[in-house]
């Protein structure tokens, strides 16, 4: 499966598309853009299975229901569910004094859980800490990680549902991971596991 990431409509938040070119399905990730950011495959007849989000701060949420209405399930892990109807926890409040709310997540996701994009499959691995329900999306070399981890970095704790001690947890089950996945952060530029290790916050 490939990887297509998609500029974002602001926020500095990456969106990116999961395609099963074989199968002709589709997966968004953290849909910050409209659907129109995916105009020509979605033309060109390929199916939206799935909206992935990796936690429910508003940046990462902003066109859920735009790309929910072409027939996608919303999938977030059972801890966050709650952050997409409650506009003080996804922080559209703190940041826009909006009341911003969104319909509930189709699919309640669990640590270890596999999602199908015709005969592949994504595994959700927990790794709680920027909010209690952040994951990470694993997939043949790729991680997609959310604000769990960055490029020389990682997500910040000190929000509604923060845990240093779940992030610390989390980066050292990240540094126990033997394959060198290529990751795809929430913001910031792409990296590996294995740069990450070398010059990151992943100890081993």
């Amino acid at each position: 499966m490939r990887v297509i990431s998609l500029e974002s409509a602001g926020y500095a938040s990456n969106a990116y598309l999961i395609a099963n070119d074989e199968a002709r399905e589709l997966a968004v990730v953290d849909p910050s853009v409209d659907p129109s950011a995916a105009a020509s495959l979605l033309g060109d007849g390929y199916c939206l299975k799935y909206v992935l989000l990796t936690h429910g701060h508003f940046d990462h949420i902003l066109f859920v229901d735009e790309w929910r209405a072409l027939g996608a399930k919303v999938c977030i892990h059972a801890r966050d569910a709650e952050f997409l109807g409650d506009p003080a926890k996804s922080l559209y409040l703190q940041f826009f004094a909006r009341d911003t709310r969104h319909l509930p997540p189709d699919i309640l996701l669990h640590d270890g859980d596999k999602l199908t994009l015709g005969t592949e499959e994504i595994t959700i691995l927990s790794t709680p800490g920027h909010t209690g329900g952040s994951v990470c999306y694993l997939f043949g070399d790729s991680m997609i990680s959310g604000d769990t981890l960055f490029r020389g970095s990682f997500g910040r704790t000190d929000l509604y549902g923060s845990s240093d001690d779940e992030m610390r947890q989390s980066l050292k089950k990240l540094s126990a991971i033997q394959t060198n996945y290529t990751v795809y952060p929430g913001h910031g530029a792409t990296t590996t596991l294995e740069r990450e290790k070398k010059y990151g916050y992943l100890h081993e």
